[in-house]
């Protein structure tokens, strides 16, 4: 029979293994997170944003999500990271609201889904779409 001297434990295979994995799944979570950059500059604050849009005669688009919501995650991870949605979004202040943070806001607007995406024209709301879209699909419904 071995003994371990005072103080130096061995670990266990099996522990090594799962510290290992746990390791590799917050590299690669990270890795994942710093690929994925959004090509949409969103604004916050919306009094600002609707300062900003009857300064330049835009329209504003709302972009209703969640921190929780797995469909506004891959959007975070693909529609908002093609440069052809940031393009297209060129003539739209864009305004990302959290409806957790901004219950009001979402409230004011009828907002019970996640995505919901808003365009506003003067105020006024000229269209609107709920759920997951490809970046494809929502440049060609924002341009219709």
């Amino acid at each position: 029979m071995t003994t371990q001297p005072p103080g130096k434990r061995k670990l266990p295979t099996s522990t090594i293994l799962v510290l290992l994995t746990i390791f590799a799944g917050v590299a690669l979570l990270g890795y994942v997170n710093r690929t994925h950059k959004e090509a949409v500059v969103w604004q916050t604050d919306l009094p600002q944003a609707t300062t900003q849009a009857t300064e330049t005669r835009k329209k504003l688009f709302l972009y209703f999500t969640a921190t929780w919501c797995p469909p506004c995650k891959q959007m975070r991870r693909t529609t908002w990271t093609e440069e052809s949605v940031a393009g297209a979004l060129s003539d739209y202040i864009p305004v990302k609201i959290d409806i957790d943070q901004s219950p009001d806001i979402a409230r004011q607007y009828q907002i019970d889904s996640v995505p919901t995406m808003v365009v506003l024209d003067h105020g006024e709301s000229v269209k609107s779409k709920v759920g997951y879209v490809s970046g494809a699909e929502f440049v060609e419904w924002l341009r219709k």
